[in-house]
């Protein structure tokens, strides 16, 4: 009913999305301990007597550093998400201009076969990280 191009097409997606929510998730525990640093800086300097500028100026070239780390690990995930968002738009556009009688109903009943296979791949795999 849907070529086979299409079908990979949607699993290819499928694929690079639970990747990506695997690498953020197994980096979950590393944001967290950047956000508790941050905290603890900050309350570091709230309780601090040096009020000299090169002590803030120290200060934030730290915080500056951490939120670059985090930045560095995320962004390139978050900006992939979104990329996948936009290819699963226009594959689901592109199926719909192929076949134009198909309902949204008799694509989900060709695709999801397949992506529930992906799924179950991945569970079995990371059963941990997805649950």
């Amino acid at each position: 009913m849907i070529d086979q191009i299409y079908i990979n097409e949607a699993v290819r997606i499928r694929e690079e999305y639970l990747n990506n929510l695997i690498y953020l998730s197994n980096e979950e525990g590393n944001i967290k301990s950047l956000t508790d640093d941050l905290q603890n800086l900050s309350k570091e300097v709230e309780e601090s007597d040096k009020k000299d500028e090169q002590y803030y100026r120290d200060a934030l070239f730290e915080v500056e550093l951490m939120i670059r780390k985090a930045t560095d690990k995320i962004i390139p995930y978050y900006d992939k998400t979104k990329q996948l968002d936009k290819e699963q738009r226009t594959l689901y556009n592109t199926i719909k201009e192929k076949y134009p009688n198909l309902s949204d109903n008799d694509m989900k009943d060709v695709l999801i076969p397949h992506i529930l296979e992906i799924d179950k791949k991945f569970k079995k795999k990371y059963g941990n990280i997805l649950k």
